[in-house]
């Protein structure tokens, strides 16, 4: 309202010119006419003098905090309708208004809204608080992380060297082992040959082959012990023998082409009473052998070749 007259002025608010010319006056500005111009700084003198002249306190005039800005636009539209009767086209405008509405706010007004409010600023404190703390633990956290992680390594690394050394040990002990065994099997093979070596110095050709695991006699064969072969038998034949001497002795079994014979002595009772029957009758008995020849075949048992030797099986035993 800057360059308003006090004519005008006095119209605004309602009063006499000559009543504003006299308030005016009164607030210590001079005007003389009615055409003179009135400032914005006078009429703010008016204002305050007007609110002292009525009882009012002075109040200071500050600017305002914030402003808002209104704006109204209006626009106009065509639009194209249906046809008409006729089959022609017609057409309508339309107003449009568009209200705009804008708050613009003092940043000093901002920032002391924020600074006077306490439960803000505790709050932003104990947020600081609680993230610094957070931010704590984290790195505690890696470090205990960190910390975990290179024990669990040095403890593997320590299980596998172990297992290593245990393994090497075992390797190492096997190959001891080994070698032992082939020193010892050497050891054997050499005493078999001094023993080969002094057996067919000593027998010359009686000294007999080594015979192969599976040469040997089952185990069957085994538990006949007096069963021979019929070859051995046909070069040895056994020969039975009746000779009596002047001591009463019975029955010898022998042996052909110079096998030594076995002769069997009477015991006890029977040696003595046939000692003094001898003595006592003075009989002696033909000292001529009585030879018998007996063939066996691949096998006999012992008690059918005592039949045959026409003696008792404990002597053919």
């Amino acid at each position: 309202m800057a360059g308003v007259t006090v004519k005008q002025l006095a119209s605004v608010l309602g009063v006499d010119t000559e009543r504003l010319l006299e308030q005016l006056s009164d607030a210590g500005m001079k005007f003389n006419s009615a055409d003179q111009e009135v400032s914005a700084s006078e009429k703010v003198r008016l204002l305050e003098h007007l609110r002292a002249s009525h009882g009012k306190e002075k109040q200071e005039v500050r600017a305002p905090s914030q402003i808002t800005l209104r704006r109204k636009t209006v626009s106009e539209i065509t639009v194209s309708g249906g046809g008409g009767a006729r089959g022609g086209s017609s057409s309508k405008t339309i107003n449009v208004e568009v209200r705009q509405r804008k708050t613009y706010v003092k940043r000093s007004a901002v920032q002391e809204q924020l600074d006077g409010d306490p439960e803000r600023e505790e709050a932003q404190r104990l947020l600081g608080e609680s993230k610094l703390r957070r931010e704590q633990e984290e790195i505690e956290q890696r470090a205990l992380d960190a910390k975990r992680k290179q024990a669990e390594d040095a403890r593997r690394q320590a299980e596998e060297e172990a297992a290593k050394a245990a393994a090497e040990e075992a390797a190492r002990l096997a190959a001891e082992e080994a070698a032992r065994a082939a020193e010892e099997a050497a050891r054997v093979v050499e005493e078999e040959k001094r023993s080969g070596a002094t057996t067919g110095h000593g027998h010359g050709h009686d000294a007999k082959p080594k015979v192969k695991e599976k040469d040997k006699p089952g185990r069957f064969e085994e538990a006949k012990p007096h069963v021979r072969r019929a070859d051995d038998r046909r070069r040895n034949p056994i020969v039975i023998e009746d000779e009596e001497d002047n001591r009463g002795g019975g029955s010898q079994l022998h042996l052909a082409d110079g096998v030594r014979r076995a002769k069997r002595k009477p015991k006890g009772k029977a040696q003595s009473a046939s000692r003094g029957g001898s003595r006592e009758h003075g009989f002696s008995r033909p000292t001529a052998p009585v030879k018998r020849e007996v063939e066996i075949g691949e096998s006999i048992a012992v008690g059918e070749l005592a039949q045959r030797m026409a003696i008792k099986v404990g002597e053919v035993i």
